[in-house]
């Protein structure tokens, strides 16, 4: 009985033979060229964090809002208030880290 039933056997043949065939490195394959995952992760960096940082600035207007709107009995002005300010700030963060670096 084989070691790999459960797997189909386009599978197993795949399996056994991707531990046989490991590319080789040479010496001209260790430098690194600037292509490939380096260059992606480097041109895609300033957007990796960008929808946490969108959600972040609005809920924190949203925050601001509602506390002020507690403190000062204005409910629920002041919710809308930091709503509109913590939606305009992420519109200009988008607008900064999208349009400004293109150029």
């Amino acid at each position: 009985m084989h070691a790999f039933t459960g797997l189909p056997a386009l599978a197993r043949h795949a399996t056994l033979r991707g531990r046989c065939s490991q590319p080789s490195v040479t010496p001209q394959d260790s430098k690194p060229s600037g292509r490939g995952w380096e260059r992606a992760l480097r041109e895609a960096a300033p957007y990796l964090g960008m929808g946490t940082s969108l959600a972040v600035t609005v809920l924190l207007g949203l925050w601001i809002g509602h506390w002020l709107d507690k403190k000062l009995g204005t409910e629920p002005i002041l919710f809308l208030v930091g709503a509109g300010l913590g939606l305009f700030a992420a519109g200009y963060q988008f607008y900064r880290t999208v349009v400004v670096r293109k150029r």
